[in-house]
């Protein structure tokens, strides 16, 4: 037990910054994502709300893919879309 305490702990050898500065990071990213799901949602919904057919039907149509798609699988959408996405600009800019 105390060799747990020891590697968790503060002192020389211990984990505690890494833990301490983990845990910010993922505080930071969870109210960012909270902030952008505000915007992107305020958004769905006013278009939703709006007297544009066309952009109810986007908003709807958003709706409809993402409510029907699995959580884990839009992660994964995201995460490998992403990096596709982001490979393939940085090769067109040259990096």
């Amino acid at each position: 037990m105390f060799e747990v305490l020891r590697i968790v702990g503060p002192g020389e050898g211990g984990w505690a910054a890494a833990l301490l500065s983990a845990a910010g990071v993922t505080l930071f990213l969870s109210l960012l994502g909270f902030a952008l799901g505000i915007v992107f949602g305020g958004i769905a919904a006013a278009m939703r709300l709006g007297h544009s057919r066309v952009l109810r039907f986007l908003a709807t149509s958003y709706g409809t893919v993402f409510r029907g798609i699995p959580d884990l699988l839009t992660i994964y959408l995201f995460y490998y879309g992403g990096s596709v996405v982001l490979t393939a600009a940085g090769r067109s800019l040259g990096w």
